[in-house]
């Protein structure tokens, strides 16, 4: 396993990162769900190129969006028909798929969680016809995973809620679902130390990210890699 050091210090760029776009989004830097999850792959991108904390070093297996791999392709596994970013939501309800690969000398794991945007301001509902619309999505990204969830977003804030609270919830005020203060941080810290994450959903390298990404249907996808180095 990681260290506890290395794993706080790379949850806290995370949440930096998820802070970054949101205040991008603030000053119309974002300009809805589908750049949202574009943008916040490339933040990610370029916090955990190269990050080196006490004992691990990280780095970017692969980071993949629509706009640069095309749509996701229609799969045997997943008899689904092509969809269309512009029309309609991918099948499986997922605008990113997110990836872990940790390689420590007694631990090795990939997993990955699937993620769907939704714009909402705190203290607000989402309107009923989006509110039923988004516990569909999260009903089809359960289908796939367990390990399903949700990033609230709106100038200035930042929230994860789980998929299965909210497709199970009658609920509009979404944020009245949320447990944790900084829940962005409970989720990675999570994430990282293995309470989340589905091993099913694994990549080692940008060319199986692609398929996998294709397979899962996601519009964006994240490999993010640990490796902890060797101690004399």
């Amino acid at each position: 396993m990681l260290e506890p050091n290395d794993i706080e210090k790379a949850t806290n760029v995370f949440v930096e990162a998820c802070s970054a776009v949101a205040r991008e989004f603030a000053h119309d830097g974002v300009a809805g769900e589908e750049d949202f999850s574009g943008q916040l792959v490339g933040w990610l991108k370029a916090q955990f190129s190269g990050l080196k904390t006490e004992s691990s070093r990280w780095s970017i297996g692969g980071a993949i969006t629509e706009a640069q791999d095309g749509p996701a392709i229609p799969s045997i596994r997943f008899s689904a028909r092509q969809t269309s970013k512009t029309t309609e939501e991918p099948n499986t309800g997922a605008d990113m798929l997110m990836v872990l690969d940790i390689q420590s000398q007694d631990y090795s794991i990939q997993k990955g969680v699937l993620i769907q945007a939704k714009r909402l301001t705190r203290g607000k509902a989402l309107p009923e016809s989006i509110a039923t619309k988004l516990r569909g999505q999260c009903e089809d990204m359960l289908d796939l995973s367990a390990a399903s969830f949700v990033f609230l977003y709106a100038p200035g804030d930042f929230a994860v809620l789980s998929a299965t609270a909210i497709e199970g919830s009658k609920r509009n005020d979404l944020h009245q679902l949320e447990q944790f203060p900084i829940s962005e941080a409970i989720f990675f810290s999570d994430f990282i130390n293995c309470w989340i994450g589905d091993p099913r959903l694994r990549a080692t390298d940008k060319q199986s990210l692609a398929v996998l990404r294709s397979l899962s249907r996601a519009r964006n996808a994240l490999l993010i890699r640990a490796e902890t180095e060797a101690r004399s």
